[in-house]
């Protein structure tokens, strides 16, 4: 058993052991006969297990692919926020009904466990686990950047199993449920973004397994506001001028004075 699909060789290996011995020799082991004969049905045993389990194994992660195909191939479903974002900024960002089911998101989200999430997270698998969207119904998030922290712990929540992350990461953001009246009166620019549309593998981090601010950052598939429509614009003002942003389809970003 701990050898894996290295064990039945060792099975057929005393099996073989006895047919060696030549046939009127092998009638005077019966003993060694009958283990030979158990050893031998193990081992096929053994292998049809081995071939069920790569099998199902194979079978499971097709499916998997297919089920999540959705998130992993639509940019709208994997942005985060872009990361020359100052602390304090927040954007509006959508998430579709269709960007889930939220374990899809398992590699995608890194940080949660105190509400702050690792820049180079998915925004809706964020909103997926803080529970601010719901699977299969979709909503608009609204997200603030927060500054960057030392370390980022995982959490498991509302289908979606978060990683953590150590080392610095800047900056981080928190999601909450948007105010409806801000919603409903937007205003739009479409020269301006602020989300990045992430690649299906997920973002870079420090020591090049997590979210961006290391050396490996995470690459992009460019601005969700080229060449897409707007949604969800919002109005932003910064150091009392008057100004407005965009996020193209899916989010709109406001900076605070």
């Amino acid at each position: 058993c701990f050898l894996g699909p290295f064990g039945p060789i060792f099975w057929f290996c005393t099996w073989m052991r006895h047919k060696a011995r030549p046939r009127d020799e092998r009638l005077n082991y019966p003993r060694e006969r009958f283990i030979a004969r158990l050893s031998c049905a193990t081992g096929l045993v053994a292998i049809t297990a081995h071939i069920v389990l790569i099998i199902a194994a194979l079978a499971y992660f097709r499916h998997q692919e297919k089920v999540c195909s959705a998130v992993y191939h639509d940019s709208k479903c994997l942005q985060t926020p872009v990361p020359w974002l100052p602390t304090g900024a927040e954007l509006t960002s959508y998430c579709a009904a269709d960007c889930g089911p939220a374990r899809c998101y398992d590699s995608q989200v890194w940080g949660g466990a105190g509400g702050e999430y690792a820049g180079g997270s998915a925004i809706c698998g964020a909103a997926l686990q803080a529970g601010i969207v719901k699977e299969g119904v979709g909503g608009y998030v609204l997200v603030s950047i927060t500054q960057g922290r030392w370390n980022y712990d995982g959490a498991k929540q509302n289908g979606v199993h978060s990683r953590g992350v150590a080392g610095l990461v800047s900056p981080g953001f928190s999601v909450a449920a948007p105010d409806p009246a801000r919603l409903g009166n937007a205003t739009a620019d479409s020269n301006s973004t602020a989300t990045s549309s992430g690649a299906a593998g997920g973002n870079a981090t420090a020591d090049g397994d997590g979210p961006s601010g290391g050396p490996a950052a995470a690459p992009t598939t460019g601005s969700l506001a080229e060449g897409a429509s707007t949604e969800a614009p919002v109005d932003s003002t910064t150091d009392g001028a008057s100004s407005t942003a965009t996020e193209g389809p899916s989010s709109t970003t406001t900076s605070k004075a």
